[in-house]
């Protein structure tokens, strides 16, 4: 059953974007009968690294954070060796009478947190070769998908801030390549990178004895003023 928390409507242009997450089945769906739209990865590393449109990205430790407490457990990363979450969404992109259908995810892959977008069509409509495209710019174009990306972690930050998220217990999670830990200690989130993977194991045992408990795809979380209203909730459902 999905929460109302994590289904997200936004407005962009003459569109509306409704976004809600999907399992992991039916990703692998959308995989297998959607054409993946050329990512923006300059943008979303700024988006994550400098401020664009006033808004600043979240850390690996706030972003899993919020994500897994809007959205549900992470899914499996698409490489376990070099990610550690990913977060599949149905996004349905509404203008007018029109609705088409497109797969939204957010991931992380060796520590960047990465947007992927697949328009979904029909099993005759499926090119033959895996070949990455150019945004529909009659249905969802360049600038809007950054507005939707820009909205989306603008979204989680002020969910972040606003209601006080915070995890019942300091936890810690691991990225095998890079070697990456991060994770909430003393309450705060923090993020660790090593020049060499045999600096891991005695970083973590440092963390144990410290009393910070191993992550796994879920972490419990306290929300401390849920009746807060969030700006960037904005747009009707579309149909």
């Amino acid at each position: 059953m999905t929460s109302k928390d994590s289904i997200l409507t936004f407005k962009t242009g003459r569109s509306f974007l409704y976004l809600e997450p999907v399992s992991r089945g039916t990703w692998v769906a959308f995989h297998d009968h959607g054409i993946p739209i050329q990512e923006d990865g300059f943008f979303n590393w700024k988006l994550f690294n400098e401020p664009v449109s006033g808004v600043r990205g979240l850390d690996l430790a706030r972003l899993f954070l919020v994500l897994q407490h809007l959205f549900g457990p992470s899914r499996d990363p698409v490489d376990e060796s070099k990610g550690s979450f990913r977060f599949p969404f149905h996004l349905v992109v509404g203008r007018g009478w029109t609705r088409n259908h497109y797969g939204f995810q957010i991931a992380d892959v060796k520590g960047n947190p990465c947007f992927m977008l697949l328009r979904l069509v029909k099993p005759e409509e499926k090119l033959q070769a895996y070949a990455y495209i150019p945004p529909f710019d009659d249905e969802l174009s360049r600038n809007e998908i950054r507005h939707l990306t820009v909205r989306f972690v603008a979204h989680l930050g002020e969910f972040l801030e606003l209601r006080c998220l915070r995890p019942r217990h300091d936890f810690f999670r691991r990225i095998e390549s890079p070697p990456i830990l991060y994770g909430y200690r003393d309450g705060e989130p923090f993020v660790r990178y090593f020049e060499h993977f045999e600096e891991v194991p005695a970083a973590i045992d440092e963390l144990v004895a410290a009393g910070v408990q191993k992550g796994g795809a879920s972490v419990p979380c306290e929300v401390q003023d849920p009746g807060v209203p969030l700006v960037s909730d904005a747009g009707p459902e579309p149909h």
